[in-house]
């Protein structure tokens, strides 16, 4: 899920790419998790139990709202006319949301 752009200045070109290479999750009830790469997103189309992801928190707490904060850290390159290039430093942004856990049941009642 690496992100390049592409710029130029006359016959001067440089193209910049960014990876994903980590993510950390404080999910706001102690937990911290470490994944490497960004993740898989939740697909909506797709039912629970088909979903795919190697990071993943389980909250216990139903009816619940915590304080969750996503943190990605980039790496990147970079190159240009003329042979140019080189790796970028590191770089992490982070974004915290509220999250509010909410929890169903089935009961099946025989008669």
């Amino acid at each position: 899920m690496a992100k390049s752009k592409r710029v130029r200045a006359g016959t001067v070109w440089a193209k910049a790419t960014a990876t994903p290479q980590q993510m950390t999750i404080d999910t706001g009830d102690g937990e911290t998790l470490t994944c490497n790469g960004p993740g898989a997103a939740y697909d909506l189309a797709r039912p629970p139990e088909r979903q795919k992801t190697t990071c993943s928190h389980l909250y216990e707490r139903p009816a619940h709202a915590y304080r969750v904060t996503v943190s990605v850290t980039w790496g990147g390159s970079w190159r240009g006319s003329g042979g140019t290039g080189g790796t970028l430093p590191p770089i992490t942004r982070s974004i915290t949301f509220p999250v509010r856990i909410v929890e169903a049941q089935a009961l099946v009642v025989r008669r």
